[in-house]
């Protein structure tokens, strides 16, 4: 019976997170460069708008700022919450008639 082989050194593995999924290569191996288009910055809500908050599926009117985040609430009132711009999103206008009248 043979004895199973060992690496003669510690064999380095990086794991490399891309949009595309998980590339995993030996050390030596040429990185991967994402080439992925850079998503264009969402301006910042204006306060008084209605967003859709998409972390938490949840309708909030933006009622301020406070530095990078967004202070909103329930569009009939309630207990506020924040979120970064950047998961907000502008209710469509469809969005806005069907769930608050306009």
């Amino acid at each position: 019976m043979a004895a199973a082989e060992t690496p003669s050194e510690p064999q380095a593995v990086f794991a490399l997170v891309t949009p595309h999924g998980i590339d995993i290569r030996r050390h030596h191996a040429e990185p991967v460069v994402c080439r992925c288009p850079v998503p264009e910055r969402q301006p910042v809500p204006e306060t008084g708008a209605l967003v859709i908050d998409a972390r938490l599926d949840k309708v909030g009117q933006v009622m301020g700022h406070e530095g990078p985040r967004l202070q909103l609430r329930p569009p009939r009132g309630g207990r506020e919450w924040e979120a970064a711009p950047e998961d907000v999103r502008p209710v469509t206008h469809a969005e806005s008639a069907g769930r608050w009248g306009s």
